[in-house]
């Protein structure tokens, strides 16, 4: 994230805090709502919206199918190495 923040004219210590923030907000709003992700992405989506697009690029890319091969990977990865 913080690399694309660069690409797109961003100074890099700004973009560092920025995904920051956001990495962490996301988190904190889990974690203290309790609500479900997909309710939560759902309460701050607008319609039209920046991260409405954004979420749709994420999908269009595949990075859902290549976020679920990278945890099946590490935990094979895991399974390997406690068996051995």
């Amino acid at each position: 994230m913080t690399e694309e923040a660069v690409r797109q004219g961003l100074k890099r210590d700004l973009a560092d805090s920025l995904v920051q923030q956001t990495l962490r907000g996301a988190a904190t709003m889990l974690m203290e709502s309790g609500a479900h992700p997909a309710v939560a992405k759902a309460g701050v989506c607008s319609p039209g919206g920046t991260t409405a697009e954004g979420y749709a690029a994420f999908e269009r890319e595949g990075v859902r199918a290549g976020l679920a091969e990278t945890m099946a990977a590490a935990a094979r990865k895991s399974r390997e190495l406690t068996e051995g």
